[in-house]
């Protein structure tokens, strides 16, 4: 184990040569080359071996530092860092069962940094994609559009169906390049019929956007005639900007009178468990001071933290102010909701199912949809950083996510691996060519919720309302354009009561 952790470590080359006497007869010596890892191997490693919550079952991770074996580990990929990262990872326990299937690593910290502020290139869409139950056809359906964005100026609506791109019909070997490469294509949409799925000549041309910044709250709005609101909240983006403008919409449902809420975190991957906390806190408002969340690291992590910071560490709380590094910027506005209906999907993850995790000990939480992602795991953003200061390093733009804790509830519970089950099942697939527009009253999902508010008797399951819906057990999803979001299953620990840690000041 090294004494000290270093993250400005040179590139060289040493060359020893064997000492002999000069005999012709003897053969002459070949010169044994020892090259050392290379920096960005050295910080992969040192990231991982400090804070990587499962670093305890990675044999590579516990090698002596500048030991040959050490030295062998780091070098074993060369300059394929992807690959190096990955093999210092706990992929499978010895069951063979998958454990981490979540940390990654980037090679330009920039874009990333973007992409967490909510700001990356977008065509302003999101969709999934299935196969046809009877071919390698593909089709994709949309779930939302952005406002103001280049999707927006189109005709394409949250229910659309398409089946091409740039006149090439969609399939099982050609999806990924057609949809994932382009920066400009035009979609082929198509309908319904009681033959199938049929192209209705609809051609929608769509140009990327760069630059686009997505505002998470996507709808927010009371529902006439009640006093319910109801929230499509799609990331827990973790910037001041948003969590004041979270606030202020909570506010408004506040001003109308809301005494039921319907948050809508179907396509939420995850986000800033900071922001959670603040979200936890506006929906109750009763609770402040006790505690939420509390986090859960490898032994050195959390030991290091308790002796610097306190018992209360690793513990965050209910709060009623919002807050950037110590300075207060505004009062939050509650709900003080004693019951919270949460509608999800397969992509509601992490920060998302956090939520859920937390505020289940205080409040009645009701699920609507199907069982979620199962991310019960927080990560944080690790930079090779040169100084004390933070200053990162100028020689190249490596950066890494690796899970370095669970979160638990104020009850202890952390493992929730297998997802949350619902307690009324809903699933869009069963929609498909009748998907109604967020925030209709009769959209599956928000309708169950009035139901229930209602004292309605609400079926747990509902049938299949169209043809493709009947097919729906045949349907496997290959992709969800939400998994190439920053946040996609992502709990970013990143609560203002904690300090993180800058490599530079540890000391093992």
């Amino acid at each position: 184990m090294k004494s000290t952790l270093k993250f400005l470590l040179a590139l060289f080359i040493a060359v020893n040569f064997t000492a002999c006497s000069k005999d012709d007869s003897d053969p002459e010596p070949s010169p044994t080359v020892e090259t050392e890892p290379t920096e960005i191997a050295s910080f992969i490693w040192e990231g991982l071996e400090t804070y990587y919550l499962w670093v305890d079952d990675v044999p590579a991770l516990n090698l002596t530092e500048n030991s040959e074996e050490w030295k062998e580990a780091l070098n074993a990929y060369g300059t394929n860092y992807e690959d190096l990262f990955d093999s210092f990872l706990y992929l499978e326990n010895a069951q063979g069962e998958e454990v981490d299937r979540w940390s990654w690593i980037v090679d330009d910290y920039v874009k990333q940094e973007e992409a967490f502020s909510g700001v990356s290139k977008s065509f302003g869409f999101e969709y999934r994609l299935s196969s046809y139950s009877n071919s390698d056809g593909v089709f994709g359906y949309v779930t939302y559009v952005l406002p103001n964005s280049p999707a927006s100026n189109t005709v394409l609506k949250r229910g659309d169906i398409f089946v091409s791109v740039d006149g090439t019909d969609l399939d099982i070997s050609n999806y990924r390049d057609l949809l994932f490469t382009k920066d400009s294509y035009t979609l082929g949409l198509a309908d319904f019929t009681s033959t199938g799925i049929t192209n209705n000549g609809t051609e929608v041309i769509i140009t990327a956007e760069e630059g686009y910044e997505e505002n998470p709250i996507l709808l927010s709005k009371t529902i006439e005639g009640t006093k319910v609101g109801y929230m499509v909240y799609n990331s827990f983006i973790g910037t001041d900007k948003f969590n004041l403008a979270l606030n202020d919409s909570i506010a408004k449902l506040k001003d109308a009178g809301v005494t039921e809420m319907v948050l809508d975190l179907r396509y939420n991957g995850g986000g800033s468990l900071y922001t959670d906390q603040l979200l936890c806190s506006m929906l109750t408002g009763s609770h402040t001071g006790e505690l939420l969340f509390e986090s859960k690291y490898n032994d050195f992590l959390s030991s290091y933290y308790i002796q610097n910071y306190g018992a209360d560490a690793l513990k965050d709380f209910f709060v009623d102010k919002i807050t950037d590094n110590g300075t207060e910027l505004a009062t939050i506005n509650s709900l003080n909701l004693q019951r919270l209906f949460v509608l999800t999907s397969e992509s509601t993850a992490s920060a998302s199912e956090q939520l859920i995790n937390g505020l289940s000990p205080y409040i009645d939480v009701v699920l609507i949809g199907s069982t979620t992602s199962g991310k019960y795991t927080s990560s944080i953003t690790v930079y090779d950083y040169i100084d004390n200061n933070g200053t990162k390093n100028p020689d190249h733009t490596w950066a890494m996510q690796p899970i370095v804790g669970k979160v638990a509830n104020s009850q202890g519970d952390s493992d929730f691996g297998s997802g949350f089950t619902t307690d009324y099942t809903r699933n869009e697939w069963n929609y498909l060519g009748s998907i109604k527009p967020l925030g209709d009253t009769e959209e599956p999902y928000l309708a169950a919720a009035l139901g229930i508010i209602a004292g309605n008797d609400v079926p747990v399951e509902l049938q299949a309302s169209t043809k493709a819906g009947r097919e729906n057990k045949k349907l496997k999803e290959l992709f969800n354009s939400k998994d190439m979001k920053p946040f996609s299953n992502e709990l970013v620990d990143d609560t203002h009561n904690r300090k993180m840690l800058n490599l530079k000041n540890i000391v093992k």
